[in-house]
C-alpha cells in the first residue's frame, strides 16, 4: 500500500516559513515572512518547493550565498522540515491549516516487525482521504481537512507512541471512505435549500459558517490565515455563473469529511490515540541515522511530551557557532578578545564538556543560549561582510586575503595559520569544478571555529567528548591522534601475536625467536626465514612505541 499523498500538499506558506526557520537568524530578520512579496504561487506546490526559494534568492540581496544554488538550500530545507513535528519546531504560524507533508516511516523492528508512529497514522489518513475525493480540491478544504485531523492528533497524542503495522487496517479505512463518498450526491436539486442560505450570507457570516466545521478553539493565527484562503477563493470564483453550486458542494462535503474521519477515529483509538484497547508493548528497532540537513539538524520530537524537541549537543554547538560567527559576525565587531570571552564562558557552562556519552538538549534551551549573545552592546554595530569568489574558484592566499580583511587577524593572529588545512579539506568537500562562494563561507567559519576551540581548553573537550573533532578541519587533538595510534599499535599486536602462535602451531615453526645480536643476523637469517626475523624485529618495535605512547597519554 502506497502511503504517501497522490498529489503535492506542500503549501507555499510553508516552504517560506520553514526556509526563514532554517537560515541564520540575522537573515530571518531581515527577511519578510509576506508570501505576497515574492510573487509566489498561492495553491501547493512541488515537494521541494524551489520556484519559491528560487525567489527568496532573488530577493534576499545576496544574503542566502552561503547555501550554495536556490536547488540547493531548497534540497536541504527539505530534509529540515520532512519530520514529525516540524510546524512546531519551525515556528510556522498557522501550520495547523497546512496539510500534513512528510512521509509516514515504518518501523521494522528486530523480529522483522512492521511499526508506525500514531502521528504517522493520522498523515495516512489524509493520504487515503485525498486520494478517494472525486471533486475538485481547493485550498479551503484541504486546510479545514488539515487542521481537524491535527488537531486531532495534538488532542488524544501527547506523547509518542507506535502501533503494529498492518496494510488491511488502512485498506480497511480506505474502503469505508469510499463507500461514504459515493454517496455523496451532485445533483444541484439537492443542495437548493443550503444552496440559497448560504450564497445569501455576507463574508464575515459565511467565514464562521466554514471555520465552525471544525469545533475547536481557534488560534489567532490560525484564524486570520484561514480568512485569508476563503476571501482568496471567494474572490477567485466569485464571478463564475455556478459559484453558488461549487460553494454549496464545497461546504457540504467537507462537512461529510469530517463527520466521517471523526467516525473512523473514534472507531479505532487503538490506532489514533494513547493505549487503546490493545496497546503496543515494547519493542526494538534498527538503529535509524539522526536526520541531518548540512547548515542544521532535524530536530527530534520528545518521547514524553510530542510539542518538545530536541536536538544532539554537539549539533546544538555547531549550530551556535554558525550563528555567532556568520551571522551576528561576534569577531568582527569588538576591538579585542576580552569583550567576547564573557560570552565564551557562558558556552562553556551551556555544554557539558565532561560528559563522555552523547547527550540532548532541549531546543527552547539552545535558543536561550543563541540570546545570551545578545545581551552584550558590541563596539561596532557593522562589519564587513564576505565577498564572493571568483568564477574559477579561490586560492589559500585568497582564503588568508579574506581573513585579514574581515578583520579577522585582530582577534585572532594566528587564524591565517589554519588556512591551509581548512583549504584543503573544503577543496574536498566541493560540489562544483571550482570552489563557490558557499565554500568560501565555510573556510571563514572552520578557521574561526578552530581558534576559538584551541582557547578554550573546555570547548574543545566537549567536542572530544561528543565525537565531533573530524568536524572541525583544522584541529588538532590529541586525544583523536593518541587513540588512533594506540589502535594502530594495538591492531599491529594483535596481528603479529596471530602470527607467532601460527608459527608455533606449524610443523616446520622455527623455535621461539629471540632478539638477535648485530653480530648473528646473517647467520639467523639463513637458519629462519626472513619473514619471521622481520616480524620478530617488528614486534619488538611496536612494543617500544606502544610504551611511549602508553607514557604520553598518561600525561
Amino acid at each position: 500500500m502506497n502511503l504517501n499523498s497522490p498529489e503535492a500538499v506542500l503549501s507555499a506558506e510553508c516552504v517560506l516559513l520553514t526556509t526563514l526557520n532554517y537560515v541564520l537568524d540575522d537573515i530571518h530578520a531581515k527577511m519578510t515572512p509576506d508570501l505576497s512579496k515574492f510573487k509566489a504561487p498561492t495553491s501547493y506546490v512541488e515537494d521541494k518547493g524551489e520556484e519559491l526559494v528560487v525567489r527568496l534568492f532573488e530577493n534576499s540581496n545576496l544574503s542566502l550565498r552561503m547555501y550554495g544554488s536556490s536547488e540547493e538550500l531548497a534540497e536541504n530545507v527539505k530534509i529540515y522540515r520532512n519530520s514529525s513535528g516540524s510546524g512546531l519546531y519551525a515556528d510556522a504560524n498557522g501550520y495547523l491549516l497546512y496539510p500534513y507533508y512528510t512521509t509516514p516511516v515504518i518501523y521494522r523492528s528486530l523480529k522483522d516487525e512492521q511499526y508506525l508512529c500514531k502521528s504517522d497514522a493520522y498523515i495516512v489518513l489524509q493520504n487515503l482521504t485525498l486520494d478517494v475525493y472525486p471533486f475538485e480540491k481547493p485550498q479551503v478544504l484541504r486546510s479545514l481537512l488539515a487542521i481537524f485531523l491535527r488537531s486531532q492528533e495534538l488532542k488524544n497524542l501527547k506523547r509518542v507512541e507506535f502501533l503494529k503495522f498492518d496494510q488491511k487496517d488502512f485498506a480497511s479505512i480506505k474502503k469505508e471512505i469510499e463507500k461514504e463518498m459515493k454517496a455523496f450526491g451532485t445533483d444541484p436539486s439537492e443542495f437548493f435549500p443550503m444552496m440559497t442560505e448560504i450564497t445569501n450570507l455576507e463574508f464575515p457570516d459565511l467565514y464562521l459558517r466554514f471555520k465552525n466545521l471544525v469545533k475547536i478553539d481557534w488560534g489567532d493565527s490560525e484564524a486570520a490565515f484561514f480568512e485569508r484562503i476563503l476571501r482568496r477563493y471567494v474572490l477567485e470564483f466569485h464571478v463564475a455563473p455556478n459559484f453558488a453550486y461549487l460553494l454549496t458542494i464545497l461546504y457540504s462535503t467537507t462537512e461529510r469529511i469530517i463527520k466521517l474521519l471523526q467516525k473512523i477515529i473514534d472507531n479505532r483509538l487503538e490506532m489514533f490515540s494513547l493505549g487503546g484497547p490493545r496497546p503496543t508493548s515494547t519493542f526494538a528497532v534498527h538503529p535509524l541515522p539522526i536526520q541531518r540537513a548540512k547548515d542544521k539538524t532535524v530536530p527530534i520530537q520528545g518521547p514524553l511530551n510530542n510539542r518538545e524537541f530536541f536536538v544532539l549537543a554537539i549539533d546544538a554547538f555547531f549550530d551556535l557557532m554558525r550563528n555567532v560567527m556568520l551571522g551576528v559576525k561576534l569577531f568582527q565587531k569588538i576591538p579585542h578578545w576580552g569583550v567576547s570571552e564573557p560570552i565564551c564562558v557562558s558556552w562553556c557552562l551551556a555544554f557539558k564538556h565532561e560528559e563522555k556519552n552523547p547527550y540532548f538538549i532541549l531546543l527552547n534551551e539552545l535558543n536561550s543560549v543563541k540570546s545570551a549573545y545578545t545581551l552584550i552592546p558590541l563596539p561596532y554595530p557593522t562589519a564587513k561582510e564576505i565577498r564572493n569568489a571568483k568564477k574559477d574558484g579561490f586560492t589559500v592566499q585568497n582564503l588568508k586575503n579574506e581573513l585579514a580583511h574581515l578583520g579577522l587577524t585582530t582577534i585572532f593572529p594566528e587564524i591565517q595559520n589554519h588556512a591551509e588545512e581548512v583549504y584543503s579539506e573544503v577543496d574536498k568537500r566541493k560540489k562544483g569544478s571550482f570552489l563557490r562562494t558557499c565554500d568560501l563561507f565555510d573556510a571563514i567559519e572552520q578557521c574561526q571555529l578552530v581558534c576559538v576551540l584551541e582557547r578554550f581548553p573546555k570547548l574543545k573537550n566537549f567536542v572530544h567528548n561528543q565525537k565531533g573533532c573530524s568536524r572541525v578541519y583544522a584541529l588538532k587533538c590529541n586525544e583523536c591522534e593518541g587513540n588512533s595510534k594506540t589502535s594502530e599499535i594495538q591492531k599491529a599486536v594483535e596481528e603479529l601475536k596471530f602470527t607467532k602462535e601460527s608459527q608455533k602451531a606449524a610443523p616446520e615453526a622455527s623455535p621461539p625467536l629471540q632478539k638477535i645480536p648485530e653480530s648473528t643476523v646473517t647467520q639467523k637469517e639463513s637458519k629462519n626465514c626472513e619473514k619471521c626475523f622481520r616480524t620478530c624485529e617488528m614486534l619488538n618495535e611496536t612494543k617500544k612505541e606502544l610504551k611511549s605512547c602508553e607514557k604520553k597519554l598518561k600525561v
